[in-house]
């Protein structure tokens, strides 16, 4: 027999098999309908009360339907194309229809993320802002602060730095906040967040005093489990058009117009359809409920319902502005701003960030040391007719490795307003150092230090103008390694602070993280 006629026999006895499976599905059908119909009612049910396990895959579907189609059309043109031909032509127009598809996916990130390039404008300024309210403590310095004071039952979440107004004098402080979560995986199930840290953001050492504690009653959190996750919350209370194009990502706590505290997870959306981009989706503001134990919010229907329904009332994008408490605030998904600052890979043309090319391409500096990374929550002053407020700030690199000079500063808003501003460093020939170099001078000029144990972490920027003189330094803690691993650190309860200077000399200064208003008269000596 040919292999024309035996690639022929094998086509037919496929679709006989699949004819005659469903000839066998539909006869089953027609025999037992009751069965076949309790059958569809429960898997449909079923769908419905877990769809949060399968949402990111309706998402993802969403997503890549694009080149999902057009690889699937592209195989089955080949497939059809090369039917009559031996099986290795067949085999070899197989590979080519596979090689072809793999370099599609590639494009189609590149494309996607050209795409959202040209989705926004680029707004130049002329003078970077100065920036206030300075952080002393890195992030995750915070967290094993205030792990430290948790019993066993109970651990603190990721914290968030954001604003809130002081209660007596009703000025805007900068703080950290986090929701204690319980620890158990019962609690986890049947248990509820029910008090937020509240400390200042500023202060060299947090006060983990028990005054620092709010009371609160949330039914929903981000590392509880089943329905009380907050994701799972979030995913239930999506309308059908919003269950194929949003995310829950960072859940953070902050303080309404009431100085009542609200859990505010922020949404991401998928904008377009061949090309879709991640944008600010709004947020989700979750309540604190009245304490309840689980039985009586099982027989109040409270339970049922956020089964059912999820939680939050959700804002959209647009009318974030309308909510004083949320203007200026720190609501951004971090992944959102990321990906707008990996698109301005874009700034010096089309085919910057080609792969083996790369001519203006740029990068954002990723530390192996920092266990976060950027963007950084920073304050800036007043710029381009925005007031002054809470900003993601990238700072970006040349893409080539070895070479760590400053090529721009991102602000982008952290409230999700739709604005981009950039100030160009290299186009302006100010010849500074990125962050890449800072641990580097940091290190040396303290040579007698321990750096096996001890690293400078997070740079962020310290922007201040001295005699009329703009100064770029990059304020950087010290932190200390609580293991080899290096996978978890701690600092003193008051640490080391750096200031390294991007321009001139690359002058190390360092600084009494008690005394913020001396550091900028260090910087006129």
């Amino acid at each position: 027999m040919s292999a024309e006629g035996s690639t022929a026999d094998s086509g037919a006895s496929l679709s006989w098999l699949c004819i005659h499976i469903w000839q066998g599905v539909r006869a089953y059908i027609g025999r037992h309908k009751l069965w076949a119909i309790g059958i569809a009612l429960v898997t449909i049910s079923l769908a419905l009360l877990f769809r949060e396990t399968w949402q990111p895959w309706a998402v993802l579907a969403r997503r890549y339907a694009a080149p999902i189609a057009l690889s699937l059309a592209l195989v089955a043109f080949s497939w059809i194309f090369s039917r009559g031909a031996r099986w290795f032509k067949r085999a070899a127009v197989m590979v080519c229809a596979f090689a072809l598809v793999a370099s599609c996916s590639i494009m189609y990130e590149y494309l996607s993320l050209f795409v959202r390039y040209q989705s926004f404008k680029v707004e130049v300024i002329d003078k970077i802002p100065e920036t206030d309210h300075e952080r002393i403590q890195p992030l995750l310095s915070v967290h094993a602060l205030a792990q430290g004071v948790m019993g066993d039952s109970r651990n603190p979440a990721s914290p968030d730095f954001v604003w809130a107004r002081n209660k007596k004098t009703g000025a805007v402080e900068y703080r950290w906040m986090m929701g204690v979560e319980p620890k158990l995986w019962i609690d986890k199930i049947f248990g509820s967040v029910e008090e937020v840290i509240n400390v200042s953001g500023t202060d060299p050492s947090p006060n983990m005093t028990p005054e620092s504690r709010i009371g609160a009653h949330f039914v929903v959190g981000e590392g509880l489990w089943l329905s009380s996750n907050a994701a799972t919350a979030a995913i239930r209370r999506f309308t059908p058009d919003m269950f194929f194009s949003y995310e829950p990502t960072d859940v953070r706590y902050l303080e309404d117009d009431a100085g009542k505290i609200v859990q505010v997870i922020s949404l991401l959306r998928w904008r377009g359809i061949v090309f879709p981009y991640p944008e600010f989706g709004g947020v989700l503001v979750v309540h604190s409920a009245e304490t309840t134990t689980p039985l009586q919010a099982l027989l109040d229907g409270s339970y049922l319902k956020r089964i059912s329904f999820g939680a939050g009332q959700w804002v959209a994008p647009e009318r974030v502005q309308e909510f004083s408490y949320l203007r200026g605030q720190n609501i951004l998904p971090y992944r959102v701003s990321r990906y707008v600052a990996e698109s301005l890979r874009f700034m010096n043309g089309f085919m910057a960030p080609f792969p083996g090319y790369h001519q203006g391409d740029i990068r954002i500096p990723d530390s192996k040391e920092n266990l976060y990374q950027q963007p950084y929550a920073t304050f800036f002053n007043a710029t381009n007719g925005l007031p002054g407020m809470l900003y993601h700030y990238f700072s970006l690199e040349p893409y080539l490795a070895g070479n760590n000079g400053l090529v721009a500063s991102v602000l982008i808003p952290a409230d999700g307003t739709s604005r981009v501003l950039v100030y160009q460093h290299e186009e302006r020939n100010e010849s500074l150092i990125g962050v890449s170099m800072v641990p580097g001078l940091v290190r040396d000029s303290k040579k007698n230090y321990n750096w096996d144990k001890t690293a400078p972490v997070e740079e962020r920027p310290y922007v201040r103008y001295v005699n009329g003189k703009r100064r770029l330094l990059w304020l950087t803690t010290v932190i200390t390694y609580q293991n080899a691993k290096k996978d978890s650190f701690v600092t003193g309860s008051i640490p080391e602070v750096a200031l390294v200077d991007a321009g001139g000399t690359h002058e190390v200064i360092w600084v009494d993280p008690r005394d913020q208003a001396r550091w900028t008269k260090l910087l006129t000596q």
